[in-house]
């Protein structure tokens, strides 16, 4: 603090003000500030806790686009584009609210990148990768369709689920039939949520029991990738 002034009567003690020019008249001011306190007794320092390079309490009143004014405290988001993957921080690092370029929030489907995958298969198939997922990463599944040519005369049985090498029989499935009806299939999800996540580096894979004739079984899908 700068421009303390003497008290007077007294041991003349400095008294920690700033001074302002207010309606063309200069005065020294004494304000209110938040600060931190360290040191032993005797030698205590004073460090201000909100200043030009720490920022300040309550930022904002208004910008953006302008108009909307006063109460309540409003909070803001960093725009990033459809399409576009943010980049990952550091477990327990702080990090962005994320929105699209009109301000939307992302939330739909937990990821501004949702990915699609389709395969399609005239073969049974034995612990099969649909998505394949680095080490280090997680593939997070949003929504899966199975559907069975309906020229097929038979009608196999479809399992899918993560696993590192195998389709999974109990836990890390997320869909099964025992008999996909020519003409017909299953599905689990809308793109909206998470319907389940596989363990760092698991594959989303399927497998099949039975060869489906006609244009065999069709399995489409969304999911995105985050990293461990």
């Amino acid at each position: 603090m700068a421009d303390n002034s003497l008290r007077t009567p007294g041991s003349g003690e400095s008294v920690a003000t700033d001074e302002l020019t207010y309606s063309g008249d200069t005065a020294k001011v004494q304000i209110v500030r938040v600060v931190h306190v360290s040191g032993a007794e005797g030698s205590k320092a004073l460090t201000e806790v909100f200043d030009a390079t720490n920022g300040h309490i309550v930022g904002g009143n208004v910008a953006h686009d302008g108009v909307d004014a006063g109460s309540p405290v409003k909070v803001g988001m960093r725009a990033i584009a459809h399409g576009a993957s943010p980049t990952a921080v550091a477990a327990a690092d702080r990090t962005d609210w994320l929105a699209n370029r009109h301000g939307v929030p992302w939330v739909i489907g937990g990821h501004p990148n949702v990915l699609t995958f389709r395969s399609q298969f005239t073969a049974a198939q034995t612990d099969a990768a649909l998505v394949t997922a680095s080490a280090g990463q997680k593939i997070v599944l949003t929504a899966f369709q199975v559907t069975l040519d309906n020229a097929s005369t038979v009608f196999p049985s479809v399992r899918l689920g993560f696993g590192g090498t195998n389709t999974p029989t109990g836990a890390g499935v997320v869909g099964a039939h025992g008999g996909v009806p020519a003409g017909g299939g299953f599905s689990r999800g809308d793109g909206s949520g998470i319907i389940g996540i596989g363990a760092d580096g698991e594959d989303l894979r399927i497998t099949t029991v039975g060869v489906a004739t006609g244009n065999g079984v069709e399995v489409v899908g969304s999911y995105y990738i985050v990293e461990s």
